[in-house]
């Protein structure tokens, strides 16, 4: 059986997927909260209706469309 991972680990590892193992300050800016909103969200999780995770959810999409249209341009450039 698949282990939940805590919220906080949850949003610490997507803003580094996101923007590098400093995301802090990109993240904040992206969601239009200050970095210390950030800071104690990765010590206390808000709840599972935040809005912020809808809006965190929507960024990740739109990092994976965006690898995915890149990867598409690459084999163009490649031939395949």
């Amino acid at each position: 059986m698949k282990k939940n991972k805590p919220p906080e680990m949850v949003l610490r590892e997507s803003g580094e997927i996101l923007y590098g193992s400093r995301f802090q300050t990109a993240l904040a800016k992206s969601l239009g909260v200050d970095r210390r909103t950030i800071i104690n969200w990765l010590s206390q999780a808000p709840p599972a209706s935040h809005p912020m995770w809808t809006a965190l959810e929507g960024k990740m999409r739109n990092r994976v469309f965006d690898i995915q249209s890149h990867r598409c341009a690459l084999d163009v450039v490649r031939g395949v």
